[in-house]
């Protein structure tokens, strides 16, 4: 396998290859696309995830630019429409997004299909990478989002508006510029994700003071967010106190809310690699109002291969 992947396979293997892999047999001839480095690109744990897995993570994003690439040779895909916001604060920057995005302060629909309407080239990680969680990059002015499966809808959810939050206000960050600016990086990530998915006046509006839990598991599903997601931003809003924060988070702890969403109605994400116009037959973008009730997704349609002899 390592000579087949540093070396090239033998030419009288490429149909066996080909038909091993469900692609035709030109794929292997096709040019290379563009490497990017390992430090080229937000990956939301990178510490946690090994050598081998941000490996894979960095082939199967390889492999989606360069399909993509094919694929709007082909065929009209949404135009980009993310906006350079590297001064804005976290709060403000959601705001611009949403208003650009004509979505208002309501909870937001699926937003997969919600981001690929407007250009984001979003992809599923393959599972020996789904340690790394998330990352996005921008390539050749296209941004592209990389997500694991492994997650609940919610979780998965609020990687997507952390990673979009990457991309709209940290395009120009050297991303290897040292681990106090990457935690500094990836607070403001969040923070524009739980704006975007929470807007402050909405979640006012729909909130109580000293919430208890079922208050916040009512408010979970209407923005369909995880329940510590939807405590923290409570808390951040002033609607909850810091002993009140501690005990919800204490509770929802207990009741297993650490590791998932019992209850949850909002489904599992999974990510395709077609847009769902494609996937679907349909000529134009993906319709952002799609039913609300899932982010389910197809199952991903990439593989993984080896860039290390393209990596920096």
């Amino acid at each position: 396998m390592h000579t087949y992947e540093s070396v090239g396979a033998p030419i009288p293997r490429a149909d066996d290859l080909a038909g091993a892999l469900g692609v035709p047999r030109a794929f292997f001839t096709r040019p290379e696309c563009a490497p990017f480095s390992c430090h080229q690109g937000f990956f939301r744990s990178r510490r946690r995830a090994t050598a081998r897995q941000l490996t894979a993570a960095r082939a199967a994003a390889v492999l989606a630019i360069e399909m993509y690439e094919v694929l709007a040779s082909q065929v009209k895909l949404p135009e980009v429409a993310m906006p350079d916001l590297d001064h804005q604060e976290p709060e403000s920057a959601a705001d611009t997004l949403r208003a650009l995005w004509g979505r208002g302060q309501g909870p937001l629909p699926n937003l997969v299909q919600l981001g690929e309407a407007h250009g984001v080239r979003i992809v599923s990680l393959p599972t020996d990478a789904d340690t790394v969680d998330a990352f996005s990059l921008w390539q050749d002015d296209v941004p592209y989002v990389f997500l694991a499966t492994s997650k609940t809808g919610a979780r998965s959810r609020f990687d997507l508006a952390h990673e979009l939050g990457h991309l709209v206000m940290h395009s120009r960050v050297d991303v290897g510029a040292g681990e106090v600016t990457s935690r500094a990086l990836e607070r403001e990530a969040d923070m524009f994700a739980s704006a975007l998915l929470m807007p402050r006046q909405d979640v006012l509006s729909h909130s109580g003071r000293e919430p208890a839990v079922p208050e916040i598991l009512r408010l979970r599903d209407h923005y369909r967010v995880s329940a510590l997601a939807m405590t923290r931003r409570l808390h951040e809003l002033g609607r909850l106190s810091d002993w009140a924060y501690r005990q919800n988070c204490v509770q929802l702890t207990q009741r297993g809310f650490r590791t998932g969403e019992p209850g949850a109605s909002n489904g599992s994400s999974r990510v395709c690699f077609l847009p769902s116009s494609i996937c679907s037959g349909e000529k134009a973008g993906p319709s952002p109002t799609s039913p609300k009730n899932s982010d389910c997704r197809r199952p991903t349609c990439i593989r993984s291969r080896s860039v290390s002899s393209r990596s920096h």
